[in-house]
């Protein structure tokens, strides 16, 4: 489980810093707002999975 936070983390952070290449975002407000949509889709996977 540990490395599975470690490599989503990495997509996350290399995701922002890629995307705040491409617009005129700071690459730190972009990296959150990344892991933010990270988390709210974990968290609608884990209740999907719970509800069955």
């Amino acid at each position: 489980m540990m490395g599975l936070s470690v490599i989503i983390s990495l997509v996350c952070s290399l995701g922002g810093l890629i995307i705040r290449a491409a617009i005129d975002v700071p690459a730190s407000a972009l990296i959150v707002m990344i892991m933010v949509v990270a988390y709210v889709v974990a968290r609608g996977i884990a209740s999907a999975t719970r509800a069955s």
